[in-house]
């Protein structure tokens, strides 16, 4: 709602509509490129941790399907009990496609793998300084020397180097994300949470909070840092 105040209704579907076109896109290089990264779970999760948050996430499924075209299912606290986990903060969740997770690193090694079986050409620890564009060519500076290139992908994550591109300097804040894994869980410490989905899940909290089982039975916790990274924050 609070996008399409901003953004207007035809923006808005049109965001959703990338995000599904991009979480398609990156199962289709997996697969194409034949990509061992654990890809685990065929959905994704919103659970309430509170009981008032259940049917702002049913208005929320109710939403992705009824504006953006998304699957969804809703799902009871006693129902995602038993598929999904249980626990003190479980009130019912609703799950929606597509959605997945994988082993970033291992998915960015298997991409760079395949662009050096066709002979391409990576440069690592490659530090460009400023970026210009030229009669239609986009010119990389480095103390090594020039890239020429008709299109560049700047991914940095929020770490981007101001200077580089000045339509992006000032638009790109780094907040830090902070994800923390537990050791291997065994069979009853599992069943004590009913933990059994391998899907990604995100609760309902304000700051963006999430986990999720990996294929070996640890859990990944991820929330949102702070501006510093000071000990105290």
């Amino acid at each position: 709602k609070k996008m399409q105040s901003i953004f207007g209704r035809e923006e808005t579907k049109k965001f959703f509509k990338n995000s599904v076109e991009g979480s398609n896109y990156t199962r289709d290089i997996i697969k194409e490129y034949n990509i061992d990264c654990d890809v685990t779970g065929e959905n994704n999760f919103v659970v309430a941790h509170h009981k008032n948050k259940f049917e702002q996430i049913k208005e929320q499924a109710d939403t992705y399907k009824s504006e953006f075209g998304i699957e969804t299912e809703i799902y009871s606290k006693e129902e995602f009990n038993k598929i999904g986990h249980g626990g003190t903060e479980q009130y019912g969740a609703f799950s929606y496609k597509p959605g997945f997770a994988i082993n970033p690193l291992k998915f960015v090694n298997g991409i760079a793998k395949y662009a050096l079986s066709k002979k391409l050409r990576i440069f690592e620890h490659t530090k460009v300084d400023q970026i210009i564009k030229e009669n239609g060519l986009y010119i990389l500076k480095t103390k090594e020397g020039f890239i020429r290139s008709k299109k560049i992908v700047v991914a940095t994550n929020g770490f981007y180097q101001e200077g580089l591109i000045p339509q992006m300097d000032g638009r790109v804040l780094p907040v830090i994300s902070n994800i923390i894994v537990t050791r291997k869980l065994n069979d009853d410490e599992l069943n004590n949470h009913n933990f059994k989905t391998f899907s990604p899940i995100a609760n309902t909290k304000n700051l963006l909070y999430y986990y999720r089982k990996l294929p070996d039975n640890r859990i990944l916790f991820g929330t949102r840092g702070d501006l510093t990274g000071s000990d105290q924050s």
